[in-house]
């Protein structure tokens, strides 16, 4: 019973840290352009014709890059 019980929280804590590794990750995100590079960006599907550090990046969803054919 012991064994069992061992094993339930090992397998309980190692899934809690997984997820809190996955938050800190999110909240640390941190969007970078190559420099040189001149990127069309697309907030809330208009056309956005400022830089980017203008953008607070702690508000930012999602980002979907799509390069070459795809675009």
């Amino acid at each position: 019973m012991k064994k069992i019980l061992f094993t339930v929280l090992v397998l309980l804590m190692s899934i809690l840290s997984a997820k809190a590794q996955e938050k800190e990750d999110k909240e640390n995100l941190l969007v970078k352009i190559q420099e040189g590079a001149k990127p069309l960006i697309y907030v809330d599907g208009k056309i956005f014709d400022f830089p980017l550090e203008l953008i607070d990046q702690s508000k930012i969803a999602s980002i979907m890059v799509v390069e070459k054919q795809e675009a």
